[in-house]
């Protein structure tokens, strides 16, 4: 899978690690980034936090296991998301992250389903306190092409995310 960057522009915050993509609750413009870029989320609100969250992403013609149904939209776009809390608490849900596709429509991510089985645990909802670390896959049925896995933040502006080439 190739992936290319379209943006990187961002309101001023703190310095992100080399690298690394940056976004704040309140910049207008999200950077979105290669699969497996550090994404450096800020909140400069209460209440406040710093973590790197990296996600990458594959897609898989056909479910994880023999008997997982097959996607309906042409592939499974399977995001094994890492999130590392440096300072606050981050709290986040898997409902807080999007596919934009080639051809420009958003799809949720699986949930709960049998085409989510085998891909490994899933990313649960959870607030995570500073030095800790959570992981787990977030599901998208996509059309094949190409596309976004975006990630928004708890005031439902785009933070940040990943480009996904075909």
């Amino acid at each position: 899978m190739n992936a290319t960057q379209v943006s990187s522009e961002v309101a001023a915050a703190p310095a992100a690690p080399a690298g690394s993509a940056q976004a704040t609750q309140t910049g207008p413009i999200a950077s979105i980034d290669r699969s497996g870029t550090p994404l450096s989320l800020y909140s400069f609100v209460a209440p406040d936090y710093s973590a790197v969250m990296i996600a990458v992403i594959a897609p898989h013609p056909t479910g994880a296991n023999s008997g997982s149904p097959r996607p309906k939209n042409g592939e499974y776009e399977v995001a094994n998301v890492s999130i590392d809390v440096r300072s606050g608490t981050f709290t986040y849900d898997i409902s807080q992250f999007r596919f934009l596709s080639a051809n420009g429509q958003t799809y949720e991510p699986q949930q709960g389903t049998a085409s989510t089985a085998g891909f490994g645990p899933t990313l649960e909802p959870g607030a995570v306190p500073a030095g800790k670390k959570v992981r787990g896959t977030v599901v998208f049925d996509v059309p094949t092409g190409g596309g976004q896995v975006q990630f928004f933040n708890g005031q439902g502006m785009q933070a940040g995310g990943w480009t996904v080439a075909s």
